[in-house]
């Protein structure tokens, strides 16, 4: 069986594997005589192998997802009060501890991806990865505002969209993160191409642009008096600190001691519980808690074996992962309000969290394989 990189793709949506299992970011003619073939390296190895764990890393944080939203719903049915409902509270408080690892850890996964797994050899193949998360991103918006529109009528609708134009989309929270990805993988991928020596000119005058807009539109707004929403098409220090480590952890070639990362997770989740209750809620994710956390998950799934039979699914469920991702508060709001309540005792109200999570899991990653057998992902995602 022959190994290839196909774990750059597509979540965190930055996917270079093609169905058929050849690596879609071919070098060209001269760049594959480059290396002499029988040369040995860090390169070559990630080159010729099939990170499974990756692939377990993002379904995991996928579900990881849903799950944390799952707890916003649990948290919002209470006000954030343990008095208005004891089980409800500390469930969706712990629950949202124990899955905060998930945004870090797509940053670290994109990080890989772009520094070590595959990293771009031009500027046109970075401009068309970028364009697959951009072209998902923009129809999602369009769709969760005019959702918006129409189940939940707020005022405003029209500034809503203004404010989406600037990263703000707030009838789809979730999507803050592409807002942050598609800048940062900018970056990143002008780093991998400049130490590539290439002249990514294009990718160079994108970042400055990118960086120089809020400046430019604040000097806009005292000249002209106009308001301007905030521009959220940037990423935050923290963000750019779990993609390099990210990279560096990752590419480990191999572990021992897994199961002392086991216990570091059993140890810090409560942790994060416990400092959501009394210090912050939500903790941010750039916290030394938060980041420790994310640590641990990563090291206690790396160069995790997948059973030969399980990786079919473990492939089919990787690939639908940015999909599930896009969707599934279309499906965690109705099916949160059916089971979700303030008043459920700890049995129930862990019964309807699981039933939750489950459904939502389920449904959201069966569409996206549905509209990906139908070849809509490259608009769906």
């Amino acid at each position: 069986m022959r190994f290839t990189t196909s774990s750059t793709a597509p979540w965190p949506p930055q996917g270079t594997q093609p169905r058929d299992g050849r690596p879609a970011d071919r070098p060209g003619r001269h760049a594959r005589h480059a290396r002499p073939a029988g040369a040995a390296g860090p390169a070559g190895a990630e080159a010729r192998e099939h990170r499974w764990d990756i692939d377990v890393l993002r379904i995991v944080c996928s579900v990881a997802v849903i799950a944390i939203h799952t707890a916003g719903y649990l948290l919002t049915a209470v006000k954030h009060d343990p008095d208005r409902g004891l089980a409800s509270y500390w469930l969706g408080t712990g629950l949202d501890g124990l899955t905060r690892f998930a945004v870090p850890l797509f940053f670290a996964m994109a990080g890989w991806a772009v520094l070590v797994g595959s990293p771009p050899r031009s500027g046109t193949v970075l401009r068309k990865r970028l364009v697959r998360v951009f072209v998902p991103m923009v129809v999602w918006t369009v769709f969760y505002l005019v959702w918006a529109a129409y189940v939940d009528d707020p005022p405003g609708i029209a500034g809503l969209t203004r404010d989406a134009l600037f990263g703000s989309i707030r009838p789809a929270y979730h999507l803050w993160y592409l807002y942050s990805y598609i800048p940062l993988i900018l970056l990143l991928g002008l780093v991998a191409l400049l130490r590539s020596s290439a002249r990514p000119w294009g990718a160079a005058i994108a970042v400055l642009l990118l960086g120089a807009a809020p400046y430019a539109l604040g000097d806009l707004s005292t000249a002209t008096g106009w308001h301007f929403p905030a521009w959220k098409w940037q990423f935050a220090a923290y963000q750019a600190g779990y993609a390099v480590i990210g990279a560096l952890l990752l590419s480990i070639p191999r572990l021992r001691g897994r199961l002392w990362w086991v216990a570091a997770v059993v140890l810090l989740t409560p942790a994060v519980a416990v400092y959501q209750d009394q210090v912050k809620f939500p903790v941010p994710y750039g916290s030394l808690l938060v980041a420790a956390l994310s640590v641990a998950v990563l090291m206690s799934l790396l160069r995790i074996r997948v059973p030969e039979r399980l990786r079919p699914w473990v492939s089919k469920l990787s690939a639908a992962s940015f999909g599930a991702y896009l969707v599934h508060l279309v499906i965690l709001r109705p099916v949160s309000d059916q089971l979700l309540s303030a008043g459920h005792g700890w049995a129930a109200a862990i019964g309807a969290t699981l039933a939750c999570v489950l459904i939502t899991s389920v449904v959201a990653f069966g569409l996206t394989m549905l509209w990906q057998k139908a070849k809509l992902e490259r608009l769906l995602g």
